[in-house]
């Protein structure tokens, strides 16, 4: 919010003070629109102060900060391979999300199969009131009041969440089908392991029985299958005009 910040300036250690700055039109969304271009005021205490101070890059900092050099130079090169490798990991997901999204734009589906969206809705619905209770403490009936929607408005949001769901799964199904892309016992295994560590699991044992295996292999066969439609897009390089009237290249797909 602009002159929050600013407010803070000239203020000392454990100081008490009231910073009155306006809210930006549109703050506050459809679910609090009184807070619109709202005159507000911030009860603030300044509980510590820190400076940023640059270090001279030695050979005995790095080997402090560093696990892998000892010199300089050596952790020059380490950082940069490291973005490098980053980058690299960047450009990659963006390709694969630019194709996947080309893929998903071109996809209608004509009928989703009932069952299978009940059952969608109602788990999307468990593991959201789950969250309320778990994580923000709030019952749902006071979601909805904080939200500003009805429970009407809620289910239909759910369904459309189910909907997009079983559009991308049905999706991944038919090209695999198609592709005769299978996953073998041994690229489970494989895969597996990996996608547990991605994911911030402990070991494979702990995440099947959070997410159970059939939706692991959902999520390893779809990996499988935007690799396939990665290989098989065309990339082109498409003109787009900024601001300064220079043209700019981007990564796109077809």
């Amino acid at each position: 919010v602009d002159g929050f910040e600013e407010g803070l300036y000239g203020h000392k250690l454990n100081e008490t003070f009231d910073i009155e700055v306006t809210f930006p039109e549109g703050y506050g969304g459809e679910s609090k629109p009184e807070l619109s271009n709202a005159d507000v005021i911030f009860t603030a205490t300044i509980t510590s102060i820190q400076e940023r101070v640059e270090s001279e890059l030695t050979d005995e900092l790095v080997k402090k900060i560093s696990e892998k050099s000892d010199t300089v130079d050596e952790y020059k090169k380490e950082v940069r391979k490291t973005l490098e490798e980053s980058n690299e990991q960047t450009a990659e997901g963006t390709m694969t999300q630019d194709a996947w999204n080309a893929v998903m734009d071109n996809v209608k589906v004509v009928k989703y199969p009932e069952d299978e969206l009940k059952e969608k809705e109602k788990q999307l619905d468990e593991q959201m009131k789950m969250i309320l209770e778990q994580s923000y403490q709030i019952e749902f009936e006071d979601y909805l009041e904080q939200a500003g929607i009805t429970e009407e408005e809620y289910n239909k949001q759910i369904t459309e969440m189910a909907k997009e769901y079983l559009k991308q799964n049905l999706t991944i199904e038919a090209i695999a089908k198609e592709e005769g892309l299978e996953l073998s016992d041994k690229e489970y295994k494989k895969e597996i392991k990996v996608f547990a560590k991605e994911n911030g699991y402990s070991d494979e044992k702990t995440m099947l029985e959070t997410l159970g295996e059939d939706q692991v292999k959902e999520a390893i066969l779809q990996n499988k299958v935007m690799e396939w439609i990665v290989d098989n897009s065309k990339f082109v390089k498409a003109k787009q005009e900024d601001t300064s009237t220079k043209n700019t290249e981007e990564k796109t797909a077809e």
